[in-house]
């Protein structure tokens, strides 16, 4: 019977302990604050690890579905470069077209950016995307054809400098 009656006095404690009424008191509220602070930070960050990890999966699982690795090699030099010359390439585009044939190349854009790749398969390019293809290539070509000339001067310089 002991037992139970410190059992019993031992809940109406923590009752009123965790009561609203004691946590609110002056004394004990810097306290209170400062747990639930500490509650709401770790509901906080848990929240978001979570919806980061579903975040990667959702992603591996569309480039998995693309017939991408996750890594897109955004960051390497060489791709950026590409990409440049790209929209380059679509800008000169763009300033050599009529307005009427821009609006069907932004339709035709939109299109395969919201539907993919998939959605032109059966079809080839069109000529504008061929059109931009070859001049990103020959932008690509040229740049790398300054860039091994600078190189090629530069060590000209470098030679005669030693020699003397």
């Amino acid at each position: 019977m002991p037992a139970l009656i410190n059992a019993v006095s031992l809940s109406t404690a923590i009752r009123q302990t965790l009561s609203a009424k004691h946590l609110l008191k002056p004394e004990h509220f810097p306290k209170t604050l400062a747990l639930s602070m500490l509650i709401s930070g770790f509901a906080g960050y848990t929240t978001m690890t979570i919806i980061v990890n579903q975040k990667k999966k959702v992603m591996e699982q569309y480039d998995d579905a693309r017939g991408r690795s996750m890594n897109r090699s955004r960051s390497s030099s060489s791709s950026r470069r590409k990409e440049s010359e790209m929209v380059l390439a679509m800008v000169e585009n763009a300033k050599e077209s009529s307005w009427q044939q821009n609006i069907e190349n932004a339709v035709y854009a939109t299109r395969r950016f919201t539907l993919g790749d998939a959605a032109d398969k059966d079809r080839d390019e069109p000529d504008f995307v061929k059109k931009i293809r070859r001049r990103a290539t020959a932008i690509y070509n040229d740049r790398n054809d300054s860039a091994i000339a600078a190189m090629h001067r530069e060590r000209i310089r470098k030679q005669a400098s030693s020699n003397f």
